[in-house]
């Protein structure tokens, strides 16, 4: 069929960044089939259990919830918000997030799409709940404490007028801007009233389709606002796959862009990943008609370079772009004005280098889940092909009525008795000191304990009379939560070794299939709380304690950094418990699997008739058996191909 003008319009009109996540999206619909298919599979040929069923289901939730998060960070005034609204928006014909001048967003703004909820809307956390001590992410799970205004997808000009409350502010007197823990501009005070945001962070989810694809974007206004939420910094900015950096390239990177930089920003990304990029935005203000392209070319390539080098990243990183000029263009349809605004290259970064690299991370976190079951599950079944040759191969030689091979048939099911018997004597007790040895490991990271220590730390932090006397106890408490990690990751390894010993001890004397262990990677929460401890300490040495007053240095430490160390020991002890679960089921499906197999010997051999119709029979029973359990495992194999051929590299 040949394509119409206005199809090849729209085709121009959609990204390449659009197209891949439109892709990425239909993969993991892919790779929820398959996984859906896997979990019905299991349940008719009733192989299913309960810790299998919630595993996939859990893989299978995680896949539609899971969202591609790309934070804009940038000091005011550098076209953050028009950038925002030129790459994913422009579909609405206008500016969604607002981006006027001197109209610019004062709060950490979340956009993403719910479906959990009906209906689109816009969260606002009021600026007073800074008072309290709880983290904005405690806040999200309880809709009471935040101001909800439904939003009109139909309407943009609805949309618009509601995310105005994105820019607002109210006057307050400076001793309440202080108790909020919020920097005082002395310069802006007028008779002792200062102006101060009305929100403290803003939730947008509306069902536009890179949102419904994954899509989600933080917007992170200014360093006063990365100063004074730690949380973004500690938590938030972390979490995402892309942090785009933004500044203007009328400017260059200022003193103030430099600080926000070094202090908040180039920590996210230590091992110089794709994941962090500088837009070098409004290069349309370079654009000199005096000038020739190539020389203005010369100019704007000049910037990056001298970007690249002041914030010590590749020059590859620093990508030029003119967001107003990209928003007029996709607005107008003007292809020459699109590309002289350079969007098409930083879309094309997101599509080429972060989406693949998050879309891999999904694909191996399924493989290694929902694989692994797969893996134990086949093993089962090999098990029981070898025993049922063997069983086809003895009946057969009684088939010729020879009372030695009667006798030694005999003689082997005594024998497959005693050693099932003996192999679930064994597992009992060796899994009851796995168990006792995770226990243990859980119990070392236990969240009690850290909560102890929290307490312990405020209590001292409380008393603590002089900056010195807190930086003292941040770095006490530091040092408590390492130790701890420390102690449980030394106990993990001496589990693993147990595991390890059970499992060449089952190999041996069992017939446990040839497995590995699966690591335990602890190292990951070791090295995320190292670079916390960092960021404390960095925190903990700048002006901005000293600054600032001691209730307030109190409150933003565990607000942030506290809370974000509870969330780590939370995921381990996670870690831990799925590890031993993964663990024990190689285990225990074999001993299972035994026990199904000598009671199918018994039965078959216990009731041996002279008859040689009925040991045709018989046969014919164990050859039926053993092509049903060959066809499983075939297709339990295909199942293993549907996933792994859903590698994206």
């Amino acid at each position: 069929m040949v394509a119409t003008a206005q199809q090849l319009d729209d085709d121009r009109r959609v990204s390449h960044f659009s197209r891949q996540m439109h892709a990425y999206d239909e993969w993991r619909q892919a790779l929820l089939a398959t996984l859906s298919d896997i979990r019905q599979w299991l349940d008719q040929h009733k192989l299913s259990s309960a810790e299998l069923d919630l595993r996939i289901y859990e893989n299978c939730e995680s896949l539609k919830s899971d969202k591609l998060t790309i934070a804009f960070a940038a000091e005011f005034s550098r076209g953050k918000s028009e950038l925002i609204n030129a790459i994913f928006f422009a579909d609405y014909q206008r500016r969604l997030l607002p981006s006027d001048v001197g109209r610019t967003t004062m709060c950490p703004t979340e956009l993403f799409y719910d479906r959990t909820v009906e209906g689109a809307y816009l969260q606002l956390l009021p600026i007073e709940t800074r008072r309290e001590d709880t983290s904005i992410e405690e806040y999200t799970h309880n809709r009471d404490y935040w101001h909800i205004i439904e939003l009109d997808t139909q309407s943009p000009d609805q949309m618009a007028d509601a995310l105005q409350e994105l820019v607002k502010v109210k006057s307050v007197s400076t001793d309440i801007a202080r108790e909020l823990g919020l920097p005082i501009d002395e310069d802006s005070v007028e008779n002792d009233s200062v102006k101060i945001p009305l929100w403290r962070h803003a939730r947008i989810s509306f069902p536009h389709p890179l949102l419904k694809q994954g899509l989600a974007i933080l917007d992170t206004p200014g360093l006063n606002a990365l100063g004074t939420e730690p949380e973004l910094t500690v938590s938030m900015l972390p979490k995402a796959e892309a942090v785009l950096f933004v500044l203007a390239a009328d400017t260059g990177v200022t003193r103030s862009d430099l600080e926000m930089w070094r202090e908040h920003i180039a920590s996210y990304r230590k091992n110089g990943s794709d994941g962090l990029i500088a837009a070098l935005n409004k290069i349309d203000t370079l654009w000199d008609e005096m000038k020739s392209p190539v020389d203005v070319q010369k100019t704007i390539d000049n910037q990056c370079r001298a970007t690249a080098h002041a914030l010590g990243i590749e020059e590859s990183r620093v990508l030029p772009v003119s967001a107003q000029k990209a928003l007029v263009a996709k607005v107008k349809q003007d292809q020459e004005l699109l590309a002289a605004s350079r969007i098409i290259e930083l879309e094309d970064y997101l599509a080429n280098k972060i989406l693949p690299g998050k879309q891999r991370i999904v694909w191996q976190k399924v493989v290694n889940d929902s694989g692994s079951i797969l893996d134990d599950v086949a093993d089962a079944k090999r098990t029981q092909i070898d025993y049922l040759i063997q069983q086809h191969q003895q009946l057969h030689a009684l088939s010729r009525k020879n009372t030695a091979l009667s006798q030694q048939v005999a003689q082997k099911i005594q024998a497959a008795k005693e050693s099932y018997h003996r192999c679930a004597s064994y597992t009992e007790i060796a899994i009851s000191k796995l168990k006792l040895q995770a226990k243990l490991v859980r119990d070392t990271i236990d969240l009690d304990a850290i909560d102890y220590a929290v307490a312990r730390t405020r209590k001292d932090m409380t008393s603590a009379l002089t900056t010195i006397g807190l930086r003292q106890q941040i770095g006490i408490f530091f040092d408590s939560v390492r130790d701890t990690m420390q102690v449980g990751a030394n106990q993990s390894d001496k589990m693993v070794e147990s595991f390890t010993a059970v499992y060449q001890r089952m190999k041996k004397d069992y017939g446990l299939a040839d497995i590995k262990l699966k690591p335990l990677n602890m190292v990951k929460h070791r090295n995320q709380l190292d670079k916390l401890y960092l960021h404390g300490t960095q925190w903990r040495d700048s002006a901005d304690l000293t600054m600032t007053e001691q209730s307030l240095v109190i409150k933003k430490f565990f607000i942030s950094m506290v809370s974000h160390v509870r969330g780590l020991f939370h995921d381990a002890r996670e870690d831990i418990d799925k590890w031993v679960q993964e663990s024990l089921r190689p285990i225990t499906m074999h001993v299972d699997e035994m026990r199904l197999n000598m009671e199918r010997h018994i039965e078959i051999f216990s009731k041996i008739s002279d008859s040689k119709a009925s040991m045709r029979d018989k046969l014919s029973i164990l050859e039926d058996k053993q092509n049903t359990a060959e066809k499983m495992l075939v297709e339990l194999l295909e199942f293993k191909t549907r996933l792994t051929e859903a590698d994206p590299s």
